[in-house]
């Protein structure tokens, strides 16, 4: 049950844990934004500490709002820390959870680094760091998310940066275990736990949308990987592979060789004229790299953005 400020309120009558607890919960913290506050603070230090949490760490309000189901009176300790420590076990502080973790891992190593492996208490804190940069980066993450990773010492350039240098060297790799073929699911992930489907999907969407630097632009040619991912057919890639191969070789020449390559391999592989099983996967694979080959961005265009 919840105690009452003041004499004109009701006495709200809920179980410890469940449903309706939680939906209480939720009630009282709309309506009281001091209580809303010591929510959250409780779910960062569960987090933390990775345990129940003490009566004695509680915040003053929700040690003194919650009553025993016997009478009015006032709840013993441990009843209090049972129900506050149920009440921040559930989806909605999820994320507080979360960071509190982050800070636990962070207190333990004395640094403000959090590696992609990174473990606390189990819980892969380095990979939830990775992913709430990857919502931040393309406007999914809230002002009140951002400013908190922030306060703990996270950059968001510094984490794109070591990102994208990650994921480069994990491509490499990637290709070259692949005995050449670039190949990536969505969803894959490297040995050492690099969410690398994910970094190409957010790659080739940066480079789609103009917001790769040049340099960046480069350096992913360089390793191999393009703006376009081959298709999942085995059958359909050798043939990409190779229009890759041949779309390499006349990159760095003037645009009437560039178009006049493009023309033909999009006249041999169209639906149209080719009886290929795979024309067109095939000729979506040439369409989208148009763009990057027939306008390459210059190096110094990075410099205006």
């Amino acid at each position: 049950s919840f105690n009452t400020k003041a004499s004109n309120e009701a006495y709200l009558l809920v179980p410890v844990e469940g449903p309706a607890a939680d939906a209480a919960w939720r009630a009282l913290a709309e309506y009281d934004e001091e209580v809303k506050m010591a929510l959250v603070d409780c779910a960062i230090q569960y987090g933390r500490t990775g345990g129940p949490l003490k009566f004695e760490r509680l915040p003053k309000c929700l040690k003194e709002i919650v009553v025993s189901k016997v009478g009015l009176r006032k709840a013993s300790i441990s009843w209090v820390a049972e129900a506050v420590t149920a009440a921040v076990m559930v989806p909605g502080y999820e994320w507080d959870v979360w960071y509190g973790r982050v800070q636990g891992y962070m207190g333990r190593t004395k640094s403000n680094e959090v590696p992609l492996s990174a473990k606390f208490r189990g819980h892969a804190v380095g990979e939830w760091v990775a992913q709430q940069f990857l919502e931040w980066r393309w406007g999914g993450l809230d002002g009140d998310k951002r400013r908190r990773l922030l306060k703990a010492g996270f950059s968001l350039q510094e984490e794109v940066d070591r990102s994208f240098a990650e994921g480069l060297a994990e491509f490499e790799q990637h290709v070259e275990e692949q005995d050449g073929d670039p190949f990536l699911p969505d969803g894959h992930f490297t040995p050492s736990g690099f969410p690398l489907g994910a970094w190409a999907v957010a790659q080739r969407a940066a480079w789609r949308k103009g917001r790769l630097t040049a340099e960046q632009e480069q350096l992913l040619y360089t390793v191999g990987f393009m703006p376009m991912q081959h298709p999942e057919s085995a059958q359909a890639r050798d043939t990409t592979i190779e229009i890759e191969r041949q779309l390499r070789e006349v990159f760095n020449k003037g645009l009437a060789a560039r178009e006049n390559c493009f023309r033909r391999l999009v006249l041999r592989h169209h639906p149209s004229r080719s009886r290929a099983e795979h024309a067109e996967a095939i000729t979506r694979f040439l369409a989208g790299l148009r763009e990057w080959f027939l306008a390459p961005r210059e190096p110094q265009e990075a410099l205006q953005r």
